[in-house]
């Protein structure tokens, strides 16, 4: 039986909003149709970095393993403070590529 995919908005355009575009592909049930954000060259910004990213075949800045680990360490934050202790990261992640120096506002590569 064919799912109909649900039509959702992306709020909030930081650093992480690109593994929602891109993980959003793999989720049959998920049709991103719109980005918004507080800051409209965020937006923008996020939209263009992934189109640059699938156009010149780059990594794309955001991935899953990026979004496992930033959530590996929220948990572990919030594991030490109840336990008033240290905790061990479970993962770890390849640093993404960093935004070229220099950029005009709104440009995502040099």
């Amino acid at each position: 039986m064919a799912i109909e995919a649900v039509k959702a908005g992306i709020i909030g355009c930081g650093n992480i909003s690109g593994i929602y575009f891109r993980n959003s592909k793999l989720l049959e049930a998920l049709e991103p149709v719109a980005c918004a954000d507080l800051v409209m060259d965020r937006a923008g910004a996020a939209a263009a970095d992934l189109a640059m990213a699938l156009r010149t075949g780059r990594k794309h800045r955001a991935s899953g393993e990026l979004t496992f680990h930033v959530l590996d360490v929220m948990l572990a934050f919030e594991e030490a403070s109840g336990a008033g202790r240290h905790v061990e990261l479970q993962s770890t992640c390849e640093r993404p590529a960093a935004m070229p120096p220099g950029l005009a506002v709104g440009q995502v590569d040099a």
